[in-house]
């Protein structure tokens, strides 16, 4: 299950997930760990700019 989106270009994501939108990779990076966390989910990275928190 897809529990949320985060990526630098909002254009490419479409869905019912929550998206969180970073300025740089580094942001992106930082937001998905922390997510991740919070959500005791996984983050995983699909491209460099886009990452999907999800709960296995």
């Amino acid at each position: 299950m897809i529990l949320a989106v985060v990526t630098m270009d909002p254009c490419t994501v479409t869905g019912g997930a929550p998206i969180f939108i970073g300025r740089d990779e580094k942001e992106c990076a930082n937001m998905a760990r922390t997510l991740s966390r919070i959500m005791d989910a996984m983050a995983h990275c699909l491209d460099n700019n886009t990452y999907i928190i999800v709960s296995h």
